[in-house]
């Protein structure tokens, strides 16, 4: 993504406790920036779930093949699995892209204060980037989000057909960033994500809500204005 900051030139940077400033900040998408709205009984009616499939049962035939989704993005076997599990016709061209609209404005729903803390980053000269298990399409969906401007880097999955955590995602993120991995920063809500990071010798921060977010970066040398 094309960084489109309009800031002033960033301020200097204060060393982290170890002596080893940090550069950029990286966060995952869902359940760090997004989170999903209660849309599912409306993914459900679209598909056109079998009457008797409970709302849980909806929700895993959802979860279950998304892994794969988030790895090669194929709108229409994905959503042919859902469709299949939950006892739903095979999807047409149109429902698929239908449902992919729908599954993407699903993901809507933000947190004043991380989206605050973006640009508290920026004054505080750190760069932002994104790295998110995701199918290509979220990109466009980030790129619809006001927030989005402050992100030099927008890494998905889907579009580099790689997954958190294995080892060879983080070796690209660090080759986008340019920057030695101590000097890298991130944030994922899933322990085997911060697992993956660690190893590749970036500054991973198991995320526990922004308050606790902050406190990990000031506890790292960032220089956040009080």
């Amino acid at each position: 993504m094309r960084n489109e900051y309009d800031g002033a030139s960033a301020a200097p940077l204060a060393p982290t406790i170890d002596g080893v400033r940090i550069d950029w900040m990286v966060f995952d998408l869902g359940n760090v920036v997004l989170y999903q709205t209660d849309a599912f009984p409306e993914l459900a009616r679209r598909i056109g779930a079998a009457p008797t499939v409970s709302a849980d049962e909806f929700r895993s035939a959802y979860n279950a093949p998304r892994r794969g989704y988030d790895l090669d993005s194929d709108q229409g076997k994905y959503w042919g699995l859902v469709a299949s599990a939950s006892g739903a016709p095979p999807p047409d061209a149109r429902t698929i892209a239908d449902l992919t609209d729908a599954d993407l404005a699903m993901w809507s729903r933000t947190d004043p204060a991380i989206i605050a803390m973006f640009s508290a980053l920026r004054e505080a000269g750190i760069r932002l980037a994104v790295l998110s298990n995701a199918p290509t399409a979220m990109r466009g969906h980030v790129r619809r989000q006001q927030w989005a401007h402050l992100f030099e880097k927008v890494v998905i999955s889907g579009e580099i057909n790689l997954l958190k955590p294995d080892a060879a995602i983080y070796r690209y993120l660090l080759r986008e960033l340019a920057t030695p991995a101590n000097r890298v920063a991130f944030a994922d809500d899933l322990a085997e994500n911060i697992d993956g990071a660690n190893a590749a010798g970036i500054r991973g921060i198991l995320f526990r809500g922004p308050t606790a977010l902050r406190a990990d970066l000031v506890n790292l040398g960032v220089p956040f204005e009080s």
